[in-house]
């Protein structure tokens, strides 16, 4: 197990360095230097969402192969964060998938994760509003759809001091995965420490000195991913709190 979590952060790592080279190369995906986010010189690109994505997939199609994750479980999440990390790119290389765009298609995602996953939130903790959620189908869609794309977009608003975003991620990941752990659920702290693994290769590359930003693709993506596995953390343990998953964020 040990040997697989090693080769899938240099799997990351990897695909971040071909990225960076490619980007270079073509003159593809650069961020500008100059806004009042921006604290870089020198030119970078914003496409990192790329290598992460794309080692967050290959290792959620490695671990269900191994047998620690369901196939179906895991194509379901790729499926289902596939349009917000689409919707990032877009925004990344052509500046033209303006806020509303990809707010709605934030929601889209999590509105597949209500039906394929049920990453439903049924319960808050909170007396009669949890009634509400368990009776009303209709409820619980429209907070669950509201909650995780305020967390992607939560999180894209952290993206754009080095280092930022990649390690509250990391940490994030790892929360989940630890809290997952300690209740067995198992398949859930595996996906949430491929995340973990997925973004580390990322910030070997991006903190201290930054050579390749998450970009919108990126941010998205690590802020539906927390929001989506939160919600899965609570929906299928009902020994956690709720609000265990509003302290992870």
């Amino acid at each position: 197990m040990s040997v697989w979590l090693i080769l899938l952060v240099i799997w990351s790592a990897l695909l971040s360095g071909l990225t960076i080279a490619i980007a270079k190369r073509a003159d593809w995906g650069g961020d500008e230097s100059e806004g009042v986010q921006k604290v870089h010189r020198h030119w970078v690109p914003r496409i990192g969402g790329i290598p992460v994505f794309v080692s967050f997939v290959s290792g959620c199609f490695l671990w269900a192969h191994l047998g620690y994750i369901g196939q179906s479980p895991a194509l379901n999440l790729v499926l289902c964060s596939m349009p917000v990390f689409a919707v990032g790119l877009v925004e990344d290389i052509s500046r033209k998938a303006g806020i509303g765009l990809r707010l709605l298609v934030t929601m889209l995602g999590a509105a597949l994760g209500w039906f394929f996953l049920e990453g439903q939130i049924r319960r808050l903790d909170i007396p009669y509003v949890d009634d509400l959620l368990v009776h009303s189908a209709l409820a619980s869609f429209l907070v669950t759809t509201i909650a995780v794309a305020g967390v992607a977009h939560a999180v894209n608003i952290i993206d754009g001091y080095n280092g930022l975003c990649g390690f509250f991620g990391l940490l994030a990941f790892i929360a989940i995965s630890a809290v997952a752990a300690m209740h067995g659920d198992w398949p859930l702290a595996h996906a949430a420490l491929i995340a973990a693994l997925s973004v580390s290769g990322f910030l070997l590359w991006n903190y201290p000195m930054g050579r390749l930003f998450l970009g919108d693709s990126g941010a998205y993506f690590i802020g539906f991913l927390i929001a989506e596995l939160c919600v899965l953390l609570v929906q299928r343990n009902p020994d956690v709190s709720p609000w265990c998953a509003l302290l992870i964020v």
